[in-house]
C-alpha cells in the first residue's frame, strides 16, 4: 500500500512539472511559429515599429496604426531568435520566437501589462541615449526602400530611408561591395555645398557634424554582404541652390564614396 502511494505520489509530481514547464513554454515572452500557419501578437497600443532577430521569420503589422501584428516561419526549424516590438503608447516588448510545428497558440494577448514586461522608452525624448537607441534601432532593421544611391570601384552607397522624431532626423545608409577586396571605413563626412561649386571652400561648403553615426572607423564590408549604417542629425532642411553631400573614405586604399542629395528629396524623410 506505501508502495502504491509512493508511485502515485512521484507520477502527480511528475505531471505538475510537465504542466509547469508547458505553462512556461506558453508564456506570453515565447512565441512560437511554424512555415505553414499564421501567429497573431495582439498589443495594447499601435505598433510603430518591429525589429526581427533573425530573416528566419517574417511580420507584417494588419494595417498602419494597428496594434495586431502578423508572425510566421521563412523556413522550416530555424535557429531560437527574437522579436522587439515598439508601440504608440512608449513601450518595448522583447520577446523569444521559436519553432513548432504545432505552436501551443496561436493568438498571444499582451492588453494585460501584468502578462509580459514592458520597457518604458519614451520616443519623444530628446537624450542622446534616445537618439542613439533610434539609431541601433533603425541600422537593424530589413529596409527595402532605395531612396537615392551611388556606385564606384564596386563600391555601392545607398540611401535606404530618412526619418524624423522629436527634432531629429535619422538616414539610414547602407554600403555593398561587389568586390573582393574588403572595404573598411576611415571616415564618414557630411557637408552642405552649393549646388554649383567648382572647387570645395569654406565658403562653397559647409561641414555638418551627426549628433551620432553608426558607422565606425574600422568597419569592414566585404564581398556581397551588406552594411547598414544610421546618421543622427538636429533636424534641418536644405536651400534650392544647396545640396546635402555624404563622403566615405577607406582606410589604407583610395576608393571614396560621395552620395549628394537635394533638398527636395531630404523634405521627404518619414516620421517615425
Amino acid at each position: 500500500m506505501k508502495r502504491f502511494v509512493s508511485v502515485l505520489a512521484l507520477l502527480l509530481f511528475a505531471g505538475l512539472v510537465v504542466s509547469h514547464a508547458q505553462d512556461t513554454a506558453r508564456s506570453p515572452a515565447n512565441v512560437e511559429v511554424c512555415y505553414r500557419k499564421t501567429s497573431m501578437l495582439v498589443f495594447p497600443s499601435g505598433i510603430e515599429a518591429a525589429d526581427f532577430g533573425s530573416s528566419d521569420i517574417l511580420g507584417k503589422v494588419v494595417k498602419k496604426g494597428s496594434n495586431v501584428l502578423k508572425v510566421k516561419a521563412a523556413k522550416q526549424a530555424f535557429d531560437p531568435t527574437n522579436l522587439t516590438v515598439f508601440t504608440s503608447d512608449g513601450r518595448l516588448y522583447s520577446l523569444n520566437v521559436q519553432y513548432n510545428n504545432e505552436p501551443g497558440q496561436q493568438v498571444y494577448l499582451y492588453a494585460d501589462p501584468a502578462t509580459i514586461p514592458a520597457i518604458a522608452y519614451h520616443p519623444d525624448t530628446l537624450s542622446p541615449a534616445n537618439v542613439q537607441m533610434k539609431a541601433d534601432f533603425l541600422s537593424k532593421v530589413n529596409h527595402r526602400d532605395i531612396v537615392a544611391k551611388t556606385k564606384s570601384q564596386s563600391i555601392y552607397l545607398l540611401l535606404r530611408q530618412m526619418y524624423v522624431s522629436a527634432g531629429k532626423m535619422y538616414f539610414v545608409f547602407q554600403l555593398f561591395n561587389s568586390s573582393n577586396i574588403p572595404f573598411t571605413i576611415q571616415y564618414t563626412r557630411f557637408f552642405q555645398q552649393d549646388a554649383k561649386a567648382q572647387k570645395l571652400s569654406s565658403r562653397a561648403q559647409q561641414e555638418m557634424p551627426p549628433l551620432l553615426t553608426t558607422a565606425t572607423p574600422g568597419c569592414k564590408v566585404i564581398r556581397y554582404q551588406p552594411v547598414t549604417f544610421v546618421a543622427a542629425f538636429n533636424q534641418f532642411t536644405i536651400a534650392h541652390k544647396k545640396r546635402f553631400v555624404i563622403h566615405i573614405g577607406e582606410m589604407g586604399g583610395d576608393r571614396r564614396q560621395q552620395l549628394v542629395l537635394k533638398g527636395k528629396k531630404i523634405l521627404r524623410a518619414k516620421k517615425l
